[in-house]
């Protein structure tokens, strides 16, 4: 029974984090299940999906606060490099056109 609360925390924070994910099919399957309350269930999601944001807010201020002197700027470089013309768009719009960068491309 733990197990699957642990599932549901770790597929939480891992999908609000770097791996975007359908966690939420996880979530209804084991309400409807009814093996766990209701209350538990929101409690783990909820605590899931806040450290996970809290550990990519602390992943972008160490990104922000330059790490290009590491050996390993290359690898990052290589995964999440901006396009000229994105970065153009973030300027141009700022904060609020960030709100929407979690939307997927349709």
């Amino acid at each position: 029974m733990q197990t699957g609360l642990v599932a549901l925390f770790a597929g939480s924070l891992l999908a609000s984090t770097i791996f975007p994910g359908g966690v939420e099919v996880l979530l209804y399957y084991m309400y409807q299940d009814g093996k766990f309350h209701p209350s538990s269930l929101l409690i783990v999601a909820t605590a899931g999906n806040t450290i996970g944001g809290v550990i990519t807010f602390v992943m972008g201020m160490l990104l922000r606060r330059g790490l290009s002197g590491f050996a390993w700027q290359k690898r990052i470089d290589r995964f999440f490099k901006l396009e000229d013309k994105a970065l153009a768009r973030v300027r141009q719009w700022g904060v609020p056109i960030l709100f929407f960068s979690w939307m997927p491309v349709i």
